[in-house]
């Protein structure tokens, strides 16, 4: 008994392509904009821990140090 499924050309069945790089700057505002959104210390505390040298680092590490401020009332 003959099998009719069609078959893909060997180059079409071995062309995966691998997603798109997400750009980084747009991936270290994104994680700032999350912690802002969350601003509880354990949220800047992450976000300082991956990002210590970013563009954003110096607002986290301000509004971490108010948050901290706050509780030690």
């Amino acid at each position: 008994m003959a099998c009719d499924i069609p078959r893909l050309p060997a180059t079409a069945q071995h062309s995966v392509q691998a997603a798109p790089r997400r750009d980084p700057g747009l991936a270290v505002l994104q994680e700032y904009e999350a912690a802002k959104k969350k601003n509880t210390l354990a949220a800047w505390d992450l976000f300082l821990a991956r990002h210590p040298n970013s563009p954003y680092a110096a607002l986290a590490r301000a509004a971490r140090d108010r948050i901290a401020a706050q509780n030690s009332r």
